[in-house]
């Protein structure tokens, strides 16, 4: 993360290392999908220095496609400003957070087929911030032995 460029014109180079072309113009190709998904890890999950997180919010903004929903409201009540775009096969909402910045849920819905407009994914962000401790490495069972595994609890 600490080599992810600080500004958007170099994002959008970097990216296009993965995503040759950026996410083009056609929001129905696989490529676009992958390319807001990454966006979307990136503000959701990745330690970002807030300058690398302005970065990829400008390279969002201007993804062909992008539409600014508005105000709207998580699925815990909370207020959040919401954008989507449409893939080759669903709809995908991001509502933000306007205050603090950061990313409260991503939803995707089914778009055509049967399930044109079903719910497909939900990811809700609760809290997020940097982990204190790293939880303690637990062994498995052996490979094959049948036993269930110890979960390591989160911290």
């Amino acid at each position: 993360m600490k080599r992810l460029p600080p500004d958007a014109a170099a994002l959008k180079v970097a990216l296009e290392e993965f995503y040759p072309g950026g996410p083009g113009q056609d929001s129905e190709a696989a490529p676009y999908s992958a390319y807001l998904a990454t966006l979307d890890n990136l503000l959701g999950f990745a330690p970002l220095e807030p300058r690398q997180r302005a970065a990829v919010y400008e390279v969002l903004a201007d993804m062909p496609g992008l539409r600014l929903v508005g105000p709207v409201e998580d699925s815990t009540g909370r207020s959040g400003t919401a954008v989507e775009a449409d893939t080759l096969h669903s709809r995908v909402r991001m509502i933000i957070d306007p205050e603090e910045g950061g990313l409260l849920e991503t939803t995707t819905h089914y778009r055509g087929g049967e399930h044109d407009g079903k719910p497909a994914h939900r990811t809700t962000i609760l809290s997020a911030g940097p982990q204190q401790s790293i939880p303690p490495y637990r062994e498995g069972p052996e490979k094959g032995s049948g036993r269930p595994g110890q979960s390591t609890p989160a911290p």
